[in-house]
């Protein structure tokens, strides 16, 4: 199970953290972006274009997002 989880869903990594203050980082920014997916299900107000983004780039990293602003128009 565990190599069916490395070979097709990128999971089960031993990941270098290190120290607890990494670990906290890592929760809250899966918290995070948790809380975004929770807001953009409400009935709030977001364009559609905003929204689109959003989901386009939630987990990418910081260089690839940078690059697509880079891209767009």
């Amino acid at each position: 199970m565990l190599e069916l989880n490395r070979k097709y869903r990128n999971l089960d990594y031993n990941w270098q953290l290190g120290n607890d203050q990494n670990w906290g980082m890592l929760r809250a920014y899966c918290y995070a972006n948790k809380l975004l997916l929770d807001c953009l299900q409400t009935q709030c107000y977001v364009s559609r274009e905003t929204r689109e983004y959003i989901l386009e780039t939630l987990l990418l990293p910081f260089n690839e997002i940078k690059t697509k602003m880079e891209l767009e128009p």
